[in-house]
């Protein structure tokens, strides 16, 4: 990809159904998606189980992974002690209202391919990558390996990885932000769909207002738009009017328009 960078997601095991659904939507995106405002999947493919070749029992187990562009720090990051020592904060108004204007383009576009996302919070909207020479310089050091110790003491099995990697954070440039991780998402038509069961949302939000009253909605797209209204910290409400936004005074709930 004209030697940019790429980030491998491990999404599971490959007969798990809510692996094999975020697999089958980040296809479908790849195919149908053209919006700068969403995190689209370049490859994927499976992984075979470590054991596989040596041990029967785990010749059919497998693990699927995706392959998308490497991205900036996310907004949950940025807002946290543990944001690249090199990333300019806070971000300026001009960045907040680009990143709002981003999201929402980004939702409506989703919403137009019929996909609800379904688990939209700061964690899961990415700010632009820096540039390739900035990326190169900060990969020229070692990745920390982290050793695997049990909460027991006990050794760790053959079956699991003995060390991890924790992804290494970019920091971010100038650019477009991007909504991502579909691992919720679902298609819906809501001429044919019934209602549907607040378990289909995420667990890890805050409930939308109506699963207050009832445990079942039948405007998934609209609880879409109450998980947006989480994402306080850009600090900015923005009208958003043909294509254009106007920045207004800074609120606790900087989407709720």
């Amino acid at each position: 990809m004209n030697n940019g960078f790429v980030t491998v997601k491990f999404l599971g095991r490959t007969d798990d159904k809510q692996v094999q659904r975020e697999l089958s939507i980040n296809k479908f995106l790849r195919e149908q998606c053209r919006s700068r405002s969403i995190c689209t999947i370049q490859d994927s493919f499976t992984i075979p189980h470590h054991l596989a070749k040596v041990k029967a029992e785990y010749r059919d187990l497998s693990f699927d992974a995706v392959v998308y562009p490497s991205t900036g720090s996310d907004l949950h990051r940025v807002q946290t002690s543990y944001v690249h020592e090199n990333s300019i904060l806070p971000l300026s108004i001009e960045m907040r209202v680009q990143c709002v204007r981003d999201i929402i383009r980004g939702v409506a576009e989703l919403h137009d391919l019929g996909i609800v996302h379904a688990d939209i919070h700061p964690g899961n909207v990415v700010l632009p990558a820096p540039m390739n020479e900035e990326i190169e310089v900060l990969l020229k050091d070692p990745v920390m390996e982290h050793k695997v110790e049990r909460l027991d003491g006990s050794s760790t099995p053959d079956i699991l990885p003995k060390s991890i990697i924790k992804p290494e954070d970019l920091g971010f440039g100038i650019g477009t932000c991007k909504i991502m991780d579909f691992g919720f998402s679902f298609p819906y038509n809501e001429r044919l769909s019934a209602p549907l069961r607040a378990e289909r949302f995420s667990r890890g939000a805050t409930s939308a207002i109506e699963f207050e009253t009832t445990k079942t909605t039948v405007r998934p797209f609209k609880v879409d738009s109450w998980y947006m209204g989480q994402l306080s910290g850009l600090e900015v409400i923005v009208r958003f009017t043909k294509g254009e936004t106007e920045s207004k005074t800074p609120c606790s709930n900087p989407l709720a328009i």
